[in-house]
């Protein structure tokens, strides 16, 4: 589990506390509803029991339960606890489409999240972590970033400590500037330390126990298919922004 540190760039941090009353999952239609947390389904809810509590109940919360939910299964979301997360996506569809491909298992990893397939994690322990100077130097712009993945539910936080009931790693963040542009393009340096970095325990060559190669697009292949398609054929190019 990678986390962003951001203590470094200026930014402030809040300390979340959790519910101390005891997770109470319970089996819904093959999905898992947490109590504590108020996760039912695909959506959050307030959650009855934290009313009595002094913790006000939020997406803090709600995400770190999750979290060590899936984590206490011993094994990834998709095959055990099967919650779905957020996104755009329509699911439903995206099944009626792919039933009879070939790998339509991936259906299940749009709608319950793809595992990053990190090994040995117990490795993965870094203390005394600190930001790269690319992050330290420009802390409104980190601060920006900071804010607008929170918003956009991408990343979870900020913690002052770790909420997690297991160890977590930090992993330093930088920046690089942009072409043409005035901002600063964000890093999330997970090849940090060398040979002992989130990056380095991710196999290259396998992704779940299965033979895994990856191959982005090269101007060749962009050539065989105007090739293919002939005279006159239409082109475009999209920039997915949040991709």
């Amino acid at each position: 589990m990678s986390s962003l540190s951001a203590s470094d760039s200026g930014v402030p941090v809040v300390l979340v506390r959790s519910c101390q009353q005891e997770v109470s999952p319970v089996k819904l239609h093959d999905r898992v509803a947490c109590k504590v947390s108020g996760f039912y389904l695909s959506h959050f809810k307030r959650c009855a029991i934290c009313k009595e509590c002094d913790v006000e109940p939020d997406n803090l919360i709600a995400d770190v339960d999750v979290h060590n939910m899936v984590y206490n299964s011993g094994t990834e979301n998709f095959k055990g606890c099967r919650i779905p997360v957020e996104s755009g996506l329509k699911i439903a569809f995206w099944r009626s489409q792919l039933c009879n491909y070939s790998d339509s298992s991936i259906c299940d990893l749009l709608e319950f999240g793809f595992p990053i397939g990190l090994t040995e994690s117990t490795l993965l322990n870094f203390e005394g972590c600190k930001n790269h100077q690319g992050a330290s130097d420009f802390p409104s712009q980190i601060a920006d970033y900071l804010s607008l993945e929170c918003k956009e539910k991408c990343i979870s936080g900020p913690f002052r400590s770790n909420p997690f009931n297991h160890n977590m790693v930090l992993s330093p963040l930088n920046s690089v500037p942009k072409r043409d542009s005035s901002k600063r393009r964000i890093i999330l340096n997970l090849s940090w330390p060398v040979s002992r970095s989130v990056n380095d325990f991710i196999p290259k060559n396998q992704y779940l126990g299965e033979p895994f190669e990856l191959h982005f697009p090269s101007v060749d292949a962009l050539v065989e298919l105007i090739r293919i398609k002939g005279p006159g054929c239409l082109l475009f190019k999209k920039d997915l922004q949040r991709a």
